[in-house]
């Protein structure tokens, strides 16, 4: 009889973050695929561990109840012990549960029934982190050829699809050596996963996920567009960073590190800065590429564009060239109020003001936050007054401008209202490229195409204030990274502001750009000097609300004060949201900064877990969140 130690294959709360425990009539291989019983229901697991029972009496004195083991469904293995490595580190990392985690990583269970997979031992080795400045097509291929001696396998990991198929067609004399890491559910991801596992692919190509192959022999990890906020995950259950667990995953491998980029992120600046990165180029090849050139121009609040803006905009389509217009807002504007009373479409389930939209048979109101949709109101409900001002402007307002001053030439608004997959996506943008689209309005959709284009003629943000409507930490390296962006494909790149003297441009501009930012995150203990914790709190009641994030901050303060030194943390007390009320819940948030210490990271990963795991279930934690509010 033997006692069986199952990690279950599904999505459980934080409270349920375990193994389970089974017995059995014989040894079990570890990292085999079974069913068992949980509760009233079946589900499948991987077993950890097989220990001998003594005698059937153990079983019936256990503090808990032993059930037996269903069934064994694949006596191979179905998951590596580095695989099961990193599940358990992101799972300690960003305190997520491990079984959601080998749910949402691990392939389906129809594919998982038919996997055989190896372990083995890998060439012990000093790993090392580089960075590359640009899309240096030599210098990469150079440096994945060297890491592919000795039988060595090469992991890619992209921001987004368009981006991977930009290095494929880039890397012509690797072709034969690259497969592209299918998502979990594909017909050919049963050959792929045995393939990686022997080594039989040299070169893996992917996205987030391709972080869960079963790699045998990773020697280089390439982590491409390094400073993307793509990496990030967005599923609700759990939440992950890819390019940080890349990091873990070299670790394990012993394996290089190479990052790409052409506008660093803050962090990777730092290491470099402090010698913790070493380069394979020059910061200079890029740098005469993104100087922006940027033309500060005071904007009236109710025209779309200023006058100076307009005669540019003309100059350029007189000559048949083309415009890209970056505004960050679907639908035609923001809000809606009455010029009478000042009173604001609001949706009736969340904090926020319902955002106008048009098409061809109605107007209407709707809710980006859960969807809400109204047919737009000719009076006011409150005064009853007929006179309605529209606030800021979205892309059909932008698109509207040009079709009334400029009814000859073609337009295209590139945003996920307009273009529901890749596919529409890919055929607005070549319309674009071959100059069939002579204005683009475009969100951040577009911006994975970049490297495809050339030369835009003239790029415009119409607004910069109506991109920092939510206040958070990194705004200004967001926008620095968009600016470099755009910059490097714009002949002509202008930023409309309010203030003609917005000193934002002249900071995200500068040439110590990254020192400023080091500088005053150190002072304020934001990242990468700190680590965040959100923690959220919703309910349905503004009183329950309240009562239950009181609770949880003085629980939080009483134990971080025992374990944690004053100087090393900060909390905030329970703040209202920007969008204080979503889908009917109303919404408290609790911040909290660890200073960030490489040296004792475990141990101080350790003790937060221990003060987080005190929180109940109902109350949503996100390590290193992607964005604040």
């Amino acid at each position: 009889m033997y006692l069986i130690n199952v990690l279950p294959i599904t999505y459980l709360p934080r409270s349920q973050n375990k193994s389970l425990l089974y017995f059995y009539s014989q040894k079990i291989n570890p990292h085999c695929l079974i069913w068992a019983s949980f509760g009233h229901r079946k589900i499948e697991g991987i077993v950890i561990s097989s220990e001998p029972i003594q005698s059937k009496i153990a079983i019936k004195k256990a503090k808990f109840q032993i059930k037996p083991l269903g069934k064994i469904i694949n006596e191979n293995k179905v998951i590596t012990q580095q695989q099961l490595e990193i599940f358990k580190w992101l799972s300690e990392y960003y305190f997520n549960p491990l079984p959601s985690l080998i749910k949402n990583g691990l392939p389906a269970i129809n594919i998982l029934k038919k996997i055989k997979l190896e372990d083995e031992s890998f060439i012990s080795r000093k790993n090392k982190i580089n960075v590359l400045f640009g899309d240096n097509f030599p210098i990469l291929e150079k440096e994945v050829k060297k890491h592919l001696k000795n039988n060595g396998q090469v992991l890619f990991i992209f921001p987004n699809q368009i981006k991977l198929e930009f290095y494929l067609k880039n890397l012509p004399n690797l072709a034969n050596y690259i497969a592209i890491f299918e998502k979990k559910s594909s017909k050919k991801i049963l050959n792929l996963y045995e393939k990686i596992n022997q080594v039989k692919i040299p070169i893996i190509f992917g996205k987030r996920s391709a972080i869960f192959a079963p790699f045998k022999n990773l020697t280089l990890i390439v982590i491409i567009d390094e400073e993307n906020y793509s990496f990030e995950t967005f599923e609700t259950k759990i939440h992950y960073n890819a390019k940080t667990a890349s990091f873990k995953l070299a670790q394990i491998f012993n394996a290089d590190i190479l990052l790409i980029t052409s506008s660093p992120s803050l962090s990777t600046y730092q290491k470099i800065k402090t010698n913790n990165y070493q380069t394979l180029n020059s910061i200079d090849e890029i740098k005469n590429l993104i100087k922006p050139i940027v033309y500060n121009i005071s904007l009236k609040q109710n025209e779309v564009f200023s006058s100076e803006t307009k005669e540019i905009i003309k100059d350029t389509l007189k000559k048949n060239n083309s415009i890209l217009i970056f505004n960050n807002r679907r639908g035609h504007s923001p809000a809606l109020i009455c010029e009478n009373c000042g009173y604001i479409f609001k949706c009736p389930n969340c904090d926020a003001a319902l955002v106008y939209h048009q098409n061809e048979s109605n107007n209407y109101l709707m809710c980006h936050h859960c969807g809400y949709k109204i047919e737009a109101p000719n009076i006011c409900p409150n005064c009853q007054g007929y006179l309605m001002k529209f606030i800021g402007f979205g892309n059909q307002k932008i698109n509207e401008f040009f079709k009334k001053n400029f009814p000859s030439i073609k337009t295209a608004i590139f945003d996920t209202d307009h273009l529901k997959n890749l596919n529409q996506e890919k055929e607005t943008f070549l319309k674009f490229q071959q100059k069939e689209i002579n204005v683009l309005i475009a969100t951040e959709l577009f911006l994975k195409f970049l490297d495809e284009v050339l030369k835009i003629d003239l790029v415009v943000i119409p607004l910069l204030e109506q991109m920092l409507v939510v206040p958070d930490f990194q705004s200004e390296e967001r926008i620095k990274h968009l600016f470099d962006d755009l910059s490097t494909k714009a002949k002509n790149f202008i930023v409309q502001s309010f203030d003609a003297q917005n000193s934002l441009i002249n900071t995200i501009t500068a040439s110590n750009f990254y020192d400023q930012q080091l500088e005053i995150r150190s002072k304020t203990f934001y990242p990468p000097f700190s680590q965040i914790i959100k923690i959220q709190i919703a309910k349905s009641k503004p009183q329950k609300l309240f009562k239950l994030s009181d609770y949880a901050y003085q629980l939080l303060e009483k134990n971080i004060q025992k374990l944690f030194s004053q100087e090393k943390w900060h909390l905030s007390k329970p703040i209202s949201p920007i969008v204080s009320k979503i889908q009917g819940l109303y919404l408290k948030e609790i911040y909290w900064r660890i200073e960030v210490n490489e040296k004792n990271w475990p141990e101080i990963i350790k003790k937060r877990n221990a003060i987080l795991k005190l929180l109940p279930d109902e109350i949503n934690i996100e390590v290193e969140p992607l964005t604040l509010f």
